[in-house]
């Protein structure tokens, strides 16, 4: 590929639109779904005034800190920048077939355990995650171990692409791995998967490659890329509007729409009750975590210290085999106010509620403010020596925000991504230069 054609102002060799790129899916969300709380077509209960001002500074701690971060003018490191990429594809050479594995096992599992079918997605997708998305095995128990490596295998791939010609038979590795995890969502009717995965894409084009978005929708060198994007972004929504229509029942839409459809801000267009419940779904799924932060905020402490469940669910899961019953702080607070608010137990505080159980409503700025600081010294690392295990953290980070609508924290495969980085620059810090 031909190196980035840059239209902003650069610094380093890098444009503004790259440094930031890192953040700015999870700003586009929270500005969004907040514009969307306010002025969609669903009216919502008003929030408090205090709920504003929260997120909004939140929101200003966050990206002031990530500025903070970034700032500095670095130049490149073309020799040591080098290495860097040597040192990703000795990684890409052994996690992308332990990734593939993984991913391979998982859904493997899913086929031989009847936890998940193509048939059954399809006709039967009420039922997949309720009634067999459990009956998995120790299969994938066993296959989640290499799966962990996923996004440090991705991040490997990100790097030594762009600096070196790969072999064919690691791109099929990659590409493999990336559509079993697909068809793994698919087959669990998860929808999830399908957009994150194209968030990965764009780290990969936009802050790996350093590509503007005039050159991606205008270069004739990535116009196969495009038509692959455009293509699984069509397929994406598609199915994203599929699991809305077909995973709950036609009683629930038909409930959504009489309780919720009969005060719409804007009229919608004249559709079967069932779909138009799907959009009401769809927009209720964007946007209900608001309910729960300004539920939480109105029952959180200014200063609280309670940072187990920074651990993530997943990993706590794990210690709940170990220790039933086991509960963070955090999770005992998040669930009293669940219970007073008279909130659904099975539904999102996001990120913003989370961290008011976690750390209270003065310390949750402060905490959104030092992540946000580490974030973008990080990515000014990479961008200014290429380093390897810089990336790899910024890469889980990125992942782990783009869920910021769900909690903090991370995912087994994100917070393999953090131990990873982390040991990464602690080596590279006792390495000659």
């Amino acid at each position: 590929m031909p190196a980035p054609t840059l239209a902003s102002r650069t610094e380093g060799g890098t444009s503004a639109f790259q440094r930031w790129f890192p953040v700015l899916p999870f700003f586009a969300y929270w500005i969004g779904t907040l514009l969307l709380f306010e002025f969609g077509p669903l009216v919502n209960d008003p929030l408090h005034a205090e709920t504003y001002v929260y997120l909004l500074t939140g929101l200003a701690c966050f990206a002031a800190a990530y500025a903070a971060g970034l700032a500095g003018r670095r130049w490149l490191r073309p020799v040591q920048t080098l290495r860097e990429a040597a040192l990703a594809y000795a990684w890409l050479r052994w996690t992308a077939p332990a990734a593939l594995i993984g991913a391979a096992g998982l859904v493997l599992d899913r086929l031989l355990s009847g936890a998940g079918s193509f048939s059954r997605t399809l006709t039967e997708t009420q039922y997949v995650r309720e009634e067999f998305g459990w009956n998995t095995t120790w299969i994938t128990t066993l296959s989640v171990a290499p799966y962990c490596l996923s996004l440090v295998s991705l991040a490997a791939y990100f790097v030594s692409e762009k600096h070196r010609r790969l072999p064919g038979y690691i791109h099929a590795m990659i590409i493999a791995q990336v559509a079993l995890l697909a068809y793994n969502a698919f087959l669990s009717a998860n929808r999830g998967v399908f957009f994150w995965l194209l968030t990965y894409w764009l780290f990969h084009l936009f802050f790996v490659r350093g590509f503007g978005v005039r050159t991606f929708l205008t270069a004739r060198a990535l116009r196969v890329p495009r038509l692959a994007f455009i293509a699984v972004l069509a397929v994406s929504l598609s199915y994203i509007y599929f699991i809305a229509r077909y995973r709950s029942s036609e009683m629930y839409l038909t409930y959504l729409v009489s309780t919720e459809g009969t005060s719409l801000r804007y009229s919608l267009p004249d559709i079967d009750t069932p779909a138009l419940g799907a959009l009401i779904s769809l927009m209720q799924y964007g946007t209900h975590e608001y309910g729960f932060i300004d539920a939480f905020l109105e029952r959180a402490d200014p200063v609280a210290f309670n940072p187990g469940y920074l651990l993530g669910s997943r990993v706590l899961d794990q210690v709940r085999r170990v220790v039933p019953g086991y509960e963070t702080q955090g999770e005992i607070v998040a669930g009293r106010w669940i219970s007073d608010a008279g909130l659904a137990p099975w539904a999102w505080p996001s990120v913003f509620g989370w961290l008011l159980a976690l750390f209270g409503y003065l310390g949750a700025p402060l905490f959104l403010a030092g992540l946000g600081f580490t974030y973008g010294r990080l990515a000014r690392e990479y961008l200014w020596s290429g380093s390897f295990g810089s990336l790899v953290i910024v890469f889980s980070l990125y992942t782990a925000l783009n869920m910021s609508f769900n909690w903090i924290g991370g995912d087994l495969q994100q917070n393999t991504g953090y131990l990873v980085g982390l040991g990464l620059l602690l080596w590279r810090r006792q390495v000659p230069r």
